[in-house]
């Protein structure tokens, strides 16, 4: 007798569907990578090695990087060219983030915002300046966030006579005395830039070594501009 399929048995079984499992992209977030507290600005322009300009609330602002001092390009000093032209290519994208830091305070005497600066993937700029061999590490009273990455990048960039420290290491020449600007523009040992004038109490025993980053200025205002203050003794 011809066995007939069951309802049940003719019909094909049911395949439950596999589970697929969808992972999200494995993108890298540059938001994440930027540092707390960090936000957006326009690159308006690049002054030198460690000063820009940004546009914050439609104003053109200037930025001084916290933990670096660059060489001067007016007047003109070692590896001052380099120096900025380095620092516009660090900033070429047109956006960085900035962040302040409570140790430095919101602006120096000139105005100028006192900031951490970084690309939109979080890098530091003062770092990469003083890792290249284009700037010094520079502590202008407190220690701020960084220092010690600071230092230490700059420890390897001498060893590796990378930049200013393999372009700018010669002995230098004593300043002419009879050179036609006086004021001596002096950094203390503690990275304080403070100028002397004829008469006051250590003008004559100030020493100018330009290969320091020390110059000589022809007028107050010329000093004050650069960033140097007055002695006060």
């Amino acid at each position: 007798m011809l066995s007939l399929p069951t309802a049940a048995s003719a019909a094909p079984a049911a395949v439950a569907p596999s589970a697929v499992t969808v992972s999200a992209p494995a993108v890298a977030s540059a938001a994440s990578a930027r540092p707390k507290g960090s936000y957006a600005v326009k690159v308006v322009s690049v002054t030198d090695g460690d000063t820009i300009r940004v546009r914050v609330k439609g104003r053109s602002t200037p930025v001084r990087l916290i933990g670096l001092n660059a060489p001067e390009t007016n007047p003109r000093q070692c590896y001052g060219t380099q120096a900025t032209s380095r620092m516009k290519q660090l900033t070429k994208g047109g956006t960085v983030y900035i962040k302040a830091d409570g140790s430095q305070g919101n602006k120096d005497k000139y105005g100028r915002l006192l900031r951490h600066v970084y690309t939109p993937g979080g890098t530091s700029l003062a770092l990469k300046m003083i890792e290249g061999g284009y700037a010094r590490e520079y502590t202008y009273n407190r220690k701020y966030a960084g220092q010690y990455s600071h230092r230490l990048a700059q420890s390897r960039a001498k060893s590796a006579k990378r930049g200013l420290w393999r372009s700018c290491v010669s002995t230098p020449k004593p300043t002419p005395v009879s050179t036609s600007c006086k004021i001596k523009g002096n950094i203390s040992s503690s990275g304080e830039r403070i100028y002397h004038l004829p008469g006051q109490r250590f003008y004559n025993v100030t020493k100018i070594d330009t290969s320091k980053g020390e110059r000589w200025f022809c007028t107050e205002t010329q000093a004050r501009n650069a960033g140097w203050r007055k002695s006060k003794v």
